[in-house]
């Protein structure tokens, strides 16, 4: 049977060489080399215009390219074989600044779009697809949009599909530029969307699928993050040394062992609301970082809920972390921090050797952790925070059926008003063990434990006012003869034991051990 015959609308023009004012839509153009706007030139494409190449041939613009089409009238750079393929023809290379490029569909091509320094340059409603797989030898840099430079640029409501190496991509300065509502969905990509370099920059409204990083930060100032939607095997949002960041509503999802958010060195930054569902992988992580705030963020994990060693001056507030079965907020060697109104809910499942909250180094200080909670139902080896040189205060801690566990552990704490329920199959387990010698203060907690567990452990501490119920151990263990141990006006069910040679002072308590 004879080939179906399809008839295109347009008078027929071939073009090759160099080329430039206006090509209309009254014609169909035909490549039969390649083609060159010079410098200083501009080539102007009306809505509804079709560009078909009839061989590998280049579209190279060393002038200015306006492309504008519109929501009905596209203008295609396709194939013009009867059977089109990606790799039909080569790439469309852009190398001026303030280009405009409105509803541009290129198919079928070597490559996608490339430019050199472009500033100022328009994408708009471009469709980008039918590209070679980029890891094919000969196409090892394929991607959709990438430039060397492209201050002041803006990628609007572009699509990008493919497995191609890169999504969108400005290799070096972006300063200025802004991408939102594109849609990339590339899943052999190293990048989906990324900026080397540069300040005062937008990311917003995107949805992104890629087996690689959502989306890559440059080190900069004054970076914009919000409402993002990332399906991504590793990083959802990648950056490093950022000076000002806001990093809100976006939603994460990974399949991988790795961190949803990470942004280290992150001054003055804000991770607000974002929606993270790593169930193989961790939340934001943000170490040596300054002045900012991890809040409101619902972090669905397997590893590390937050991680922000190394910092200062930071609040870690209204989390809901599930899932951690290594530590909830970790924060280390971080100072002048508040960790309060948290949620933290370990797996189901037995978990061995977690941390709900964790900062252990002793030159840690002027920090507090208030008003947490932390539920880990079946555990072993784990603590609900650990912490030195810290005001301990107002948290619930709960852990269940487990051996060798903490409520609240560390040196050099003021443990105050907690809510801690413990039981455990060890008797090496406490709801509160203070680990040094340094006087202070254990009051106002509520503490109920069962199994073999005990209620608090040190010495050396002013212990009063609490009320210690339930089944377990001791009530009270005073360890070592060091002095100014006080304890007083506690109401215990269980027992008192003090350690021989201890020298305190022990009055108005209500003991109802019937254990003696």
């Amino acid at each position: 049977p004879y080939e179906p015959i399809t008839l295109e609308q347009g008078y027929p023009a071939y073009v090759e060489g160099e080329v430039s004012g206006l090509w209309s839509n009254e014609y169909l153009y035909f490549v039969e080399g390649d083609i060159t706007v010079p410098a200083d030139s501009t080539l102007t494409i009306e809505a509804g215009t079709r560009i078909k190449f009839m061989g590998e041939y280049q579209f190279g613009v060393e002038g200015v390219l306006i492309a504008e089409g519109d929501s009905l009238n596209h203008i295609e750079f396709i194939s013009g074989d009867t059977y089109p393929q990606p790799g039909d023809w080569g790439i469309l290379s852009l190398h001026s600044p303030e280009n405009i490029l409105r509803f541009v569909d290129i198919r079928h091509a070597g490559n996608g779009i490339s430019g050199g320094d472009i500033g100022g340059s328009v994408f708009d409603h471009c469709s980008i697809a039918d590209i070679l797989y980029w890891a094919d030898d000969t196409r090892i840099n394929c991607h959709g949009i990438e430039v060397e430079n492209c201050q002041n640029c803006t990628f609007s409501y572009n699509s990008v599909e493919g497995d191609i190496m890169a999504g969108i991509m400005i290799e070096n300065d972006g300063s200025g530029s802004s991408f939102s509502g594109n849609v990339i969905n590339t899943l052999q990509a190293y990048i989906a969307l990324g900026v080397g370099e540069g300040d005062n920059l937008v990311f917003q409204d995107n949805i992104i699928t890629t087996d690689g990083t959502g989306i890559q930060l440059p080190s900069g100032t004054n970076l914009i993050i919000t409402n993002n939607t990332i399906n991504s095997g590793g990083k959802s949002i990648f950056g490093s040394n950022i000076n000002s960041a806001q990093v809100s509503g976006n939603s994460c999802e990974g399949s991988n062992n790795s961190w949803a958010i990470e942004m280290d060195n992150c001054n003055d930054c804000l991770f607000e609301a974002n929606q993270v569902n790593y169930p193989s992988g961790s939340g934001i992580k943000t170490n040596s970082s300054e002045n900012t705030i991890i809040s409101g963020n619902s972090l669905d994990v397997n590893n590390y809920g937050i991680q922000a060693d190394s910092g200062s001056d930071l609040d870690i507030s209204d989390n809901d972390i599930t899932g951690f079965d290594e530590y909830g907020i970790k924060f280390n060697s971080t100072s002048s921090s508040n960790i309060y109104d948290n949620t933290l809910v370990s797996p189901s499942s037995n978990v061995y050797s977690a941390y709900g909250i964790y900062n252990s180094i002793s030159t840690s200080y002027q920090n507090t952790v208030y008003n947490n909670n932390i539920h880990i139902p079946s555990a072993n080896s784990v603590v609900g925070i650990h912490v030195s040189n810290v005001e301990v205060h107002d948290n619930t801690i709960i852990i269940d059926n487990g051996g060798y566990i903490t409520g609240i552990t560390g040196g050099n704490n003021t443990v105050f008003n907690n809510n801690i329920t413990l039981n455990a199959s060890n008797s090496n387990s406490y709801a509160i063990y203070n680990t040094t010698s340094y006087t202070r203060e254990i009051y106002g907690n509520e503490i109920e434990i069962s199994g073999v567990a005990s209620g608090i452990k040190g010495n050396r501490l002013h212990i009063h006012d609490n009320d210690i119920t339930g089944s377990g151990t001791y009530s009270i263990d005073i360890t070592g003869n060091m002095e100014n141990t006080l304890i007083e006006n506690n109401t215990v069910s269980g027992q008192v034991r003090i350690t021989n040679y201890a020298v305190i002072d022990m009055h108005h308590n209500l003991v109802t051990s019937t254990t003696g």
